[in-house]
């Protein structure tokens, strides 16, 4: 048998563990992971006087206490590719009879018909909404957009909020 095919086929005892080498360089920050929310909340305008269709926009203020409507649309730029999912909303003000609050979320301007939670006569509290994954591009822009309806006598509708989580 020649030394190679010795070589190959035979295994000896194996040898002792040579020293410790030299901490390398440090390499290139990894993925993140896990998850965190995305939260909009605020006020929303309405009109008191005829209860017509009223748009307004939810800040990214962290409260929904004492937040001023915001009629145009503020445009969140997505800092870093990440995915959207699920949306939950909670509403204080309980819906006049005939009216409606129509939440949605707004993709570069365009409303994302699968991302809207609506609310009718009678119904406030919290709504949840299984859906996505959305992927987000660096550079795209959010908002959450409120539309209100039959609110005759008041002129805004307090304490909204929406959650998305992002992956």
């Amino acid at each position: 048998m020649s030394g190679h095919d010795r070589h190959c086929h035979e295994h000896g005892r194996r040898g002792h563990r040579g020293k410790r080498g030299h901490q390398g360089e440090e390499g290139p920050p990894g993925l993140i992971t896990g998850g965190s929310l995305l939260k909009f909340s605020g006020d929303l305008a309405a009109d008191p006087v005829a209860g017509a269709l009223t748009e307004s926009f939810l800040p990214d203020s962290g409260t929904a206490f004492g937040i001023a409507p915001t009629l145009i649309a503020l445009n969140y730029t997505v800092a870093d590719d990440r995915a959207l999912i699920n949306m939950a909303t909670r509403m204080s003000t309980i819906v006049p009879p005939g009216g409606q609050v129509l939440l949605e979320l707004l993709l570069n301007g365009a409303p994302l018909s699968r991302w809207t939670i609506s609310y009718g006569p009678g119904e406030s509290g919290i709504k949840v909404l299984a859906v996505g994954p959305l992927p987000l591009k660096t550079g795209d822009r959010l908002d959450l957009r409120g539309t209100t309806s039959g609110f005759v006598g008041s002129n805004v509708v307090q304490n909204v909020s929406a959650t998305l989580g992002v992956e």
